[in-house]
């Protein structure tokens, strides 16, 4: 089981969402309908926790526990087209803040009944492609808001599973660099054990060729006649 901590994000007017979820009931195929947190995405239960954030409550809404949150869904109300148009000024101020645009998110448009609707959903749409977020719908009339929580775990696996290959390539590129450093450095290595080599013999060769020359010993006439000696014995 995993824990996700989802701030639904919505200027006043568009709140509700979180509680909707919780109070929403699930039926098990034992035990009865019960209200429960959880939801399950292929092999996994995530273990949902909403928490509501009223924008333009306070200038300083963006904090630490905020930006810190697993999934986020930005919420506006199609009765209150107010919602949605400051909402837009808020999803930038949130990104700034941020630093990035990748991050599990989701676009909601809460409605009650389509006689209700003064906001048209292709505005939300569009907004929701202006930020790359995918568009939902809710209808607090219905009170079925829990696929919407199981499309935001969608969304958050997709994000994790390209974060989790960047993360790996990067991983690879940087233990493919270190390799070419290690088999360059071990080149250089042996090329500097060569030239030490080289200049140590020649060093030893001219030493000797030096103390050779210089003996005195080997350089009077009887040592050199010496030499000459049995040659022009032969002769």
């Amino acid at each position: 089981m995993k824990d996700l901590v989802v701030a639904l994000i919505g200027v006043e007017g568009a709140q509700g969402l979180g509680k909707l979820f919780l109070e929403e009931k699930c039926f098990q195929r034992r035990g009865g309908p019960s209200n429960h947190n959880f939801v399950v995405s292929g092999m996994v239960t995530y273990r949902i926790s909403p928490v509501e954030i009223i924008v333009g409550s306070s200038p300083n809404w963006i904090t630490k526990s905020v930006l810190s949150a697993d999934a986020y869904i930005f919420v506006y109300n199609a009765k209150k087209p107010a919602t949605m148009h400051k909402l837009k000024d808020e999803i930038i101020r949130f990104i700034v803040q941020k630093g990035t645009d990748r991050f599990p998110s989701v676009l909601c448009e809460l409605y009650e009944g389509s006689n209700h609707r003064i906001v048209p959903a292709l505005s939300g749409k569009h907004l929701a492609e202006d930020f790359g977020f995918k568009f939902l719908q809710a209808d607090t009339d219905k009170g079925s808001v829990r696929p919407l929580f199981k499309e935001l775990v969608t969304v958050y696996r997709r994000i994790v599973d390209i974060e989790t290959r960047i993360r790996r390539k990067r991983i690879q590129e940087r233990q493919k660099m270190m390799s070419s450093k290690d088999g360059v450095l071990g080149d250089e290595i042996m090329l500097f054990i060569a030239a030490i080599v080289i200049v140590v013999v020649l060093l030893g060769l001219l030493i000797y060729s030096l103390a050779y020359h210089s003996n005195p010993i080997y350089n009077t006439r009887a040592f050199k006649y010496k030499r000459k000696g049995p040659l022009h014995d032969d002769m």
